[in-house]
């Protein structure tokens, strides 16, 4: 994953179909959690490790449609 601020974008094919999987292009993580601790959690969850899915998912369920990378319709 690459670093942009909060921002996560993904560097690597299996990160970027997990974000697709997830509905999302970019990742915006919220200010209470860390943002390299969530990128080593996508990262691994990319790679089909361990319950990291469900961090992801539970992240995105929480967010806001428009923090997610959607836009407003």
């Amino acid at each position: 994953m690459r670093i942009n601020g909060r921002v996560l974008r993904p560097s690597t094919l299996a990160e970027r179909r997990f974000l697709l999987s997830l509905g999302l292009s970019s990742l915006r993580v919220p200010r209470r959690m860390n943002p390299y601790v969530v990128a080593r959690r996508v990262g691994r969850a990319a790679a089909g490790a361990g319950d990291d899915v469900l961090l992801a998912r539970e992240l995105v369920e929480r967010l806001p449609a428009t923090a997610s990378g959607e836009e407003k319709r």
